[in-house]
């Protein structure tokens, strides 16, 4: 069956995928096959509507996620103190990318449950944010060892905290020992 993914800002097709399911499955998995042949087959998925994709064994690898980092990197400076707690987190399936509240939270949730804060008032929390996206795809129990999404987040954390001189080795160790 071919499946059309729109352009989330303009609502134009950008590119029309050729996927094997039934007619009636979810949406979520339609998208999830449509992503999977648009990184096999070269189309372009910068901009495009993602929303309730089931992305579980897409092979993400050398996907463009500049704008996912560098959104990443700027909550990240405001929340330095956070950094290691986040990735303890994450390294312990405790994050769920789509809630703000929660002992799983998402990306500004987890750190508004570290500071012990209300996550509106971090002044962070905006679901248009391609970090706040991204993190759609991290579930509660999703680790680095059974989620490519967790996986790929787990690198961007610890390449930030080696930017900023947070040792991420120590905090690897201490996860380990909770």
């Amino acid at each position: 069956m071919q499946f059309e993914i729109r352009n989330r800002w303009s609502g134009d097709v950008q590119f029309t995928a050729e996927i094997e399911c039934a007619d009636d499955a979810p949406i979520s998995i339609k998208v999830g096959l449509a992503v999977k042949w648009g990184f096999s087959n070269g189309a372009s998925l910068v901009g495009a509507s993602l929303d309730g994709a089931n992305l579980r064994g897409v092979n993400l690898r050398g996907a463009n996620l500049r704008s996912v980092r560098a959104d990443l990197y700027d909550i990240l400076l405001r929340a330095i103190p956070e950094v290691p707690a986040l990735l303890t987190a994450l390294r312990e399936g405790r994050v769920n990318g789509s809630t703000y509240e929660g002992e799983c939270a998402c990306l500004v949730g987890t750190i508004a449950n570290v500071r012990q804060v209300y996550y509106d008032t971090l002044g962070l929390a905006d679901s248009s944010r391609p970090v706040e996206r991204w993190f759609l795809g991290i579930n509660k129990g999703d680790t680095p060892e059974n989620s490519q999404i967790a996986k790929i987040t787990e690198g961007m954390i610890v390449e930030f905290m080696d930017l900023v001189g947070l040792n991420s080795t120590v905090v690897a160790e201490s996860a380990v020992q909770s």
